[in-house]
């Protein structure tokens, strides 16, 4: 996904009380072992080549797989995320032949992720996907491929009750500058729209419609993307307070608002607190809206190591781990009304080979908290992983440090909670 500045995923979800896992402590999983092509493969080692390997023995995947949510499990995860999407930009993966109807060997594949996660006490969230051509959603209205897409895995994985949300993505991967997010969250859909904008509103709302009426017993969430900078975006309390006033009226009952943040306005060398201030005024202009309102969801967060474009910033893994420390600090001062979904809990290196747009010489950017897998095929952990693993287990004093736990403190006192 590319995401400039802050990216802010607005996920809608509908609620089912009796699949709520309360506060969700989750990561996405993009790929196993480095997002590379392997010898003799057409396809890198992401998670589409993992669920069409399940069996392979070299690299053992399910022995490194269980290995990762071991991992998982020893710090506190419970619920992780994955994308089944036929076609990205400049992506190659085997998903593209299989559209609208998955492969056998896929379905078995995916089912045998989520049953492997499910041994480690961990549900899976389903994002769905669909081919865009520049933008633009590739089927038509009423979207009659799209809908057999995803009906033929929902299929095998409805009734599944390791399965803790379903997510209908309106992201076709693009510069989200005039994004469907935007559209939507605005009083009676009047913010300026282009064509793609339409374009996406079109799709998420025709395809939401037919999803909840069809599978109106799972727990589903369908996904708005709104990209915007730091200082004049969804980050000030005018336009969330428009939010929940939408969630409110439109979607009375809703489980989560849920939302991906993405902080690239900040330099190398920027610290935790800097990171935590821009993350709490996000979250508690939000929390201190009057009235009823869904708790919060980040969905997804994360900093690259690398430079994703020219223009931003070369970050290091002590930048990654600052930004965790800070915006984690940030989500703790709610006592656990924030719930926190990191990007994400695997390696995916050298995912952007010359940055997003492939034309940084001799560099890449990638976001995972793993940097490969040991002689005994267990995951090696960048620094911020210890960060993420401490502060899933409710200890998060051992990592900022003193006199920012003293301010901390002092500002946590000064936040109306529910």
């Amino acid at each position: 996904m590319r995401r400039i500045l802050v990216f802010i995923l607005l996920s809608f979800t509908l609620a089912f009380s009796q699949y709520s896992l309360g506060p969700m402590r989750g990561c996405t999983f993009m790929s196993l072992n480095g997002w590379h092509l392997l010898p003799g493969d057409t396809a890198p080692e992401n998670y589409i080549w993992v669920f069409q390997h399940w069996k392979t023995t070299n690299p053992p995947v399910r022995t490194m797989l269980k290995n990762t949510f071991a991992a998982y499990q020893a710090a506190n995860i419970n619920i992780v995320r994955i994308l089944l999407k036929p076609q990205m930009p400049g992506w190659v993966n085997h998903f593209n032949s299989e559209y609208p109807q998955p492969s056998q060997t896929s379905i078995f594949g995916v089912d045998s992720f989520i049953a492997l996660a499910a041994s480690y006490k961990i549900k899976t969230d389903i994002m769905f996907c669909a081919p865009d051509t520049n933008g633009y959603y590739k089927d038509l209205s009423p979207y009659p491929n799209d809908k057999k897409w995803i009906g033929n895995w929902m299929k095998q994985l409805s009734s599944n009750k390791n399965i803790g949300l379903f997510e209908i993505a309106a992201e076709t991967c693009l510069d989200h500058t005039d994004s469907v997010g935007n559209y939507l969250i605005y009083p009676n859909n009047t913010w300026p729209s282009d064509g793609q904008q339409v374009n996406n509103y079109n799709w998420v709302s025709a395809m939401w419609t037919w999803f909840h009426s069809t599978y109106s017993n799972v727990p589903a969430t369908f996904n708005i993307l709104c990209s915007q900078g730091a200082n004049d975006g969804c980050l000030n309390t005018s336009k969330m307070t428009t939010y929940a006033s939408y969630l409110n009226s439109h979607f009375p009952g809703v489980a989560y608002a849920s939302m991906e943040m993405y902080i690239y306005t900040q330099p190398s060398g920027a610290g935790s607190r800097t990171y935590y201030n821009i993350a709490y005024d996000l979250f508690s202009s939000y929390i201190n809206i009057p009235g009823s309102k869904p708790p919060l969801f980040i969905s997804e967060f994360g900093l690259p190591i690398g430079q994703p474009l020219l223009s931003y910033p070369n970050y290091t893994a002590n930048d990654q781990s600052e930004y965790y420390s800070g915006v984690l600090a940030a989500a703790s001062a709610f006592n656990g009304k924030v719930s926190m979904q990191f990007f994400c809990g695997s390696d995916d290196y050298p995912l952007y080979v010359g940055g997003w747009g492939g034309n940084i010489p001799n560099d890449s950017c990638y976001y995972g908290l793993f940097s490969g897998y040991d002689s005994n095929n267990k995951p090696k952990f960048r620094p911020a992983w210890s960060v993420v693993s401490t502060y899933f287990q409710n200890n998060l004093s051992t990592i900022i440090t003193n006199d920012f736990s003293k301010e901390l403190l002092l500002k946590q006192n000064q936040v109306p909670l529910y």
